[in-house]
């Protein structure tokens, strides 16, 4: 938990590994809607989510591609790109969320069981060693002009 958190006495209810007690509440507008409802591309969201939930600005690399799946009676659909980070923020939006860097093989360990992820990593793992061998580039030309603003 964050010291500014304990100063402010933050009060949770989602219990931890850490024995910590913590609640991410929406703020009015923080809800789900569909990016292309609010007029931002699938690009733009990556970009801004990854700032948002990791405290990462970020260059959008490769495109991963879409994968959909249901968990239960939901289904879902993930848009995966991979990307570079230019700046990792200590302190963000959602900074209560715990942040932890993984190499991809690790990744997929801790992701055994949740094969959604593990599809996601796997294709990370693809790009990055086709990038590794020279047969693609660092960055895509044009997932890397995407810029927020």
């Amino acid at each position: 938990m964050r010291k500014v958190d304990v100063a402010n006495k933050l009060k949770g209810t989602k219990s931890t590994p850490d024995g910590m007690r913590r609640k991410i509440t929406p703020f009015p507008g923080m809800e789900t809607p569909d990016p292309k409802g609010l007029g931002e591309d699938i690009e733009t969201a990556a970009l801004r989510e990854v700032i948002e939930e990791g405290g990462v600005r970020a260059q959008l690399a490769h495109n991963l591609g879409e994968l959909k799946f249901k968990d239960g009676d939901k289904s879902y659909t993930y848009f995966s790109y991979l990307m570079k980070s230019n700046k990792i923020y200590d302190d963000w939006a959602e900074s209560i969320r715990y942040r932890l860097w993984v190499t991809l093989d690790d990744a997929l360990v801790m992701l055994k069981g949740r094969e959604h992820m593990v599809q996601l990593v796997k294709r990370a793992k693809a790009v990055d060693n086709q990038i590794t061998a020279g047969i693609r580039p660092a960055v895509d030309a044009d997932l890397g002009a995407f810029k927020l603003t």
